[in-house]
């Protein structure tokens, strides 16, 4: 006699013999060939994930490691500015010049070298910058100012400099990047505002594109706004009114003032 149970295993078995009898072997042959086909492309893919994170680890690692090395190279050309502007102010007063001139000189040609470690666009500017502040001699007829007034300047709005970025917005955290220093590219900005060079003649005095140095002007007047803000003002009506000149009464120059 059959049993229910029995009649139930028969007829699963059935339906699972009909289920496979109408598949092929070419089907069979087909659909493990695409499980291996997908097997493979998940593992390309795990692959290709697995390397880009390794190369994304390394890439910082070197980043790192160049931001160090930069940073390192800036202090160094900074104290060795630093030891330059020393050395000149005793050439001033006549102490010992030839030593002092051979200690520049040195100086001059480390900072040289290690500009041309590892080149960058700002160290050309840097370096034309620091040979046109040691050879010049009349620096108000060259930046409209005395080098006292100057030097005391760049120190005073460095910090403010630093604080700024090169599209002329505050800086959101600390700078430890290698750039140009603030006081040759105050240098760079007073000397275009006090000759009014052509941008194409500035570019070739300082080994750098116009645009290099439209960011380098609004680094350093951002910086001194942000450091002299409350400070410097525009001019009352009254102080105008006593600036126009009387020999433009009646010409078409009538009511302009010019002033700095």
């Amino acid at each position: 006699m059959v049993t229910p149970r029995k009649k139930a295993e028969i007829s699963a078995a059935g339906k699972k013999r009909s289920k496979t009898r109408g598949v092929s072997n070419r089907q069979r042959q087909s659909r493990q060939e695409k499980y291996q086909k997908e097997k493979r492309n998940h593992a390309r893919v795990a692959k290709h994930r697995e390397n880009c994170r390794q190369n994304g680890t390394i890439k910082r690692e070197r980043a790192n490691i160049a931001s160090e090395t930069m940073a390192t190279q800036a202090r160094e050309i900074e104290r060795l500015q630093a030891r330059i502007t020393i050395l000149e102010q005793q050439d001033l007063r006549g102490d010992d010049n030839d030593e002092v001139l051979d200690e520049m000189d040195e100086a001059s040609e480390e900072i040289e070298r290690l500009v041309e470690v590892n080149p960058k666009w700002w160290e050309p500017v840097e370096a034309r910058a620091c040979e046109s502040m040691k050879q010049c001699i009349e620096w108000h007829k060259v930046i409209g100012i005395e080098k006292a007034v100057f030097e005391k300047l760049a120190k005073d709005y460095s910090m403010a400099y630093k604080n700024t970025t090169w599209h002329g917005t505050k800086a959101m955290g600390a700078r430890t990047a290698t750039t140009l220093s603030a006081r040759s590219a105050l240098f760079v900005c007073l000397h275009f505002f006090r000759q009014y060079l052509v941008g194409a003649n500035m570019a070739l005095i300082y080994g750098c594109h116009q645009r290099t140095l439209a960011r380098i002007y609004r680094r350093v007047l951002t910086a001194l706004c942000v450091k002299f803000k409350g400070v410097l003002s525009m001019l009352k009506q009254a102080e105008l009114e006593k600036l126009k000149t009387p020999e433009f009464v009646g010409t078409p120059r009538e009511g302009v003032i010019c002033y700095v």
